[in-house]
């Protein structure tokens, strides 16, 4: 019998397997039971001859793919041959392989029930789950393959069972394929939502959806047509020449893989470089796929259905868009201008180690889930779905500092809408980097806390690493996540200096341009009070403040801010100018941090708690700038409330229409209120 041949139907049996081997044990005779059980279960087994090309390695036969499922195939195994069955028909594997990295721990929260388990020869696991509907995809996440097979046999793929054996890639020795826990074949049929967070992953990085059931003609060669799709392609030409070929093999029915994947291939073999740079493969398996799962088999016509979120075609907008977008952005954290995370644009919270930016993350965290409803004073936007926090630096110190606002009576809502990612990530962010948006779609997340920017991704300090995190960023952002990240300032120079610009950030400078708003955290570790600097705003500058930080409760606030009301009442009639404010502000009386000074100013005058008397150049007593006063009042106000009487420019500074004093008693504002000018 040839090795490309199956033994007969009802040839063989136990008796036959230990042919050729007189020492067969009771734990092989045990395997091929197993084996027979799968195939009378409708899971496919056959058997593979050694490869006469690769020693040690065996060759399944050409077709092995349409192996129909009968027990009586296992008779055809002896020692030294290999039993597979074939994914796909009520079986999925799930393979993790510690020697590249793979753990199972990197899955939990989207594995579905396992039916059966077993250990390969080289010290792997073999996970195997209901089938999920999805094709074979390797290197999922480091260290774990699936094989598995669609309904419409594409992407199919097979596992070696006991009793196989093969060399181990860790001793060089060889050792058989074990299993741990039998498939219980009585569950094959029941009803389990659990895969279809996995089978979501598989399909992501498999480059396309899962195609409609019946979609997929049987694959025949065009009759005509192929000459209109061959031949050189000159630059400005490859897109649409890709697209177009592979609209044509989706019209012709040709199957994805592998008959049309390797005709894209080979069409890309036709672009003829030039000063851009041409499609790579993986660029044109994407046009592919996006087509591919965009429309069914046969001609799309006019009831094509629309491009979906994350196609190409869905990401080019008409023109007029530009006019919806509001002049101030949305704020997640803020009001108004005073914005320190706007919607749609990330936040990066800076700071040495043990200044409490996990902390005061971690308070952002307890708003987005609508238990607090601002955090230093300033109003936080609560969430719609899940909250994932990546916890790749220290994860148990991370875990202990979230507890600390937390309680028991707040589990049932945490198991609900958080979720905790412990360790680091599965692969480089900036490498991979649509990893985060699939991490955060796997979470079903909208919000998400990095802890911290140096876990996520390596050699920050490298350009090609930043703008491949900005990257990665702004995919996770577009799918509709808003993102938190906790980074570090550069190693302290000249006697540890504070930061005071985005140069003074960690790594390449991609990471901070790409962010919409930075704060910086300074002091030492453990500190009760550190100083909070907003290096760039999304809007306005807000701060700088003393932020207290409750190591117990682990709850945050303004331990002291400048405060210009209080700052102006004290002066009296001699108001304040924005030089002065600035210095006050943020220590310069520089043009710039004046011009924000002013701004600040002309705001409180815009909301009825200041007034301003025009300066003037020039003239024999030389020029004198604007000035700004306490509005005229009767009685104490916070910038909530509305003077009721107020001066004008024409009037005496001081002085109300009747001569009054225009300065009311001083008032303490209370530290973190909205009546503090730290708050804003």
């Amino acid at each position: 019998m040839g090795p490309t041949a199956e033994r007969r139907p009802g040839e063989g049996g136990a008796q036959n397997d230990a042919r050729g081997d007189g020492n067969v044990t009771a734990t092989v005779v045990h395997a091929l039971g197993i084996a027979r059980d799968l195939a009378a279960a409708g899971i496919p087994v056959f058997v593979a001859y050694p490869d006469p090309d690769k020693p040690g390695e065996y060759k399944p036969r050409k077709g092995w793919q349409n192996t129909t499922a009968n027990p009586a195939y296992v008779g055809a195994w002896k020692p030294g041959l290999a039993l597979c069955a074939v994914m796909g028909h009520g079986l999925d594997l799930v393979d993790i392989d510690p020697r590249n990295g793979g753990d199972l721990a990197a899955l939990d929260g989207i594995m579905p029930d396992v039916l059966g388990a077993a250990e390969s020869p080289s010290g792997g696991t073999h996970h195997f789950v209901r089938s999920m509907g999805v094709g074979t995809r390797d290197d999922l996440l480091p260290g774990i393959d699936v094989k598995a097979g669609a309904p419409d046999g594409q992407g199919r793929g097979f596992a070696f069972i006991a009793p196989t054996v093969r060399k181990s890639k860790v001793t060089g020795q060889p050792a058989a394929y074990r299993w741990t826990k039998p498939p219980d074949l009585a569950r094959l049929r029941d009803d389990d939502p659990g895969g279809a967070q996995l089978a979501a992953l598989v399909r992501h990085a498999r480059g396309s959806r899962k195609q409609p059931s019946g979609s997929a003609a049987p694959f025949q060669q065009p009759a005509s047509g192929w000459d209109r799709h061959a031949g050189p392609v000159k630059e400005g030409g490859h897109h649409g020449a890709l697209v177009s070929y592979a609209g044509w093999m989706r019209k012709q029915g040709i199957p994805l893989r592998p008959q049309a994947e390797t005709l894209m291939r080979a069409r890309l073999a036709d672009l003829v470089p030039g000063a851009a740079a041409i499609y790579t493969e993986d660029e044109a398996l994407a046009e592919l796929h996006d087509i591919y799962s965009r429309y069914e088999a046969g001609d799309p016509g006019e009831d094509a259905p629309a491009p979906g979120p994350g196609t190409l075609l869905s990401r080019l907008l008409p023109g007029g868009c530009i006019l919806d977008v509001p002049a101030l952005p949305g704020a997640i954290w803020g009001a108004g201008s005073d914005i320190l995370w706007a919607a749609g644009q990330s936040l990066i919270i800076a700071g040495p180690d043990g200044v409490g930016k996990t902390t005061l993350a971690a308070n952002l965290v307890q708003a987005r889930l609508g238990l607090t409803k601002s955090v230093l004073g300033m109003p936080v936007t609560p969430g719609n779905k899940n909250i994932l926090v990546l916890l790749m630096d220290r994860p148990q110190q991370a875990m202990a500092a979230l507890a600390r606002l937390f309680t028991e009576h707040d589990r049932d809502l945490l198991d609900e809408r958080l979720r905790i990612w412990r360790g680091p990530p599965p692969q480089d962010l900036a490498r991979n980097t649509t990893m985060l948006a699939q991490l955060c779609a796997l979470a079903d997340a909208d919000t998400c806390m990095i802890d911290s920017l140096k876990d996520a991704a390596l050699k920050l300090t490298e350009d090609e690493a930043g703008s491949g995190w900005n990257q990665g960023r702004q995919y996770a952002i577009e799918a509709g996540t808003e993102l938190v990240e906790l980074h570090h300032p550069r190693k302290g120079q000249d006697g540890n200096r504070k930061p005071s610009k985005l140069d003074d950030l960690y790594g390449s400078r991609w990471i901070s341009a790409g962010a919409g708003s930075v704060v910086s955290l300074w002091g030492q570790a453990g500190d009760p009070v550190v100083e909070l600097a907003h290096l760039k705003p999304a809007a306005e500058t807000v701060g700088p403040w003393q932020v207290g930080i409750d190591a117990v409760t682990g709850t945050v606030s303004i331990a002291h801010g400048i405060d210009l009301i209080e700052q102006i009442r004290g002066r009296g009639a001699n108001g304040i100018t924005a030089a002065v404010a600035a210095k006050l502000l943020y220590g310069s009386e520089a043009p710039a941090a004046t011009e924000k000074a002013r701004r600040r100013l002309d705001r409180k005058v815009a909301d009825g708690l200041l007034v301003r008397q025009n300066g003037h150049r020039g003239g024999n007593h030389g020029s004198d700038p604007a000035s700004w006063f306490l509005a005229a009042i009767t009685e104490p106000f916070t910038e909530q409330s509305r003077p009721r009487q107020a001066i004008t420019p024409t009037q005496e500074p001081g002085q109300t229409r009747d001569g009054g004093d225009t300065n009311p008693p001083s008032r303490d504002w209370p530290a973190g209120t909205i009546g503090a000018e730290a708050n804003e």
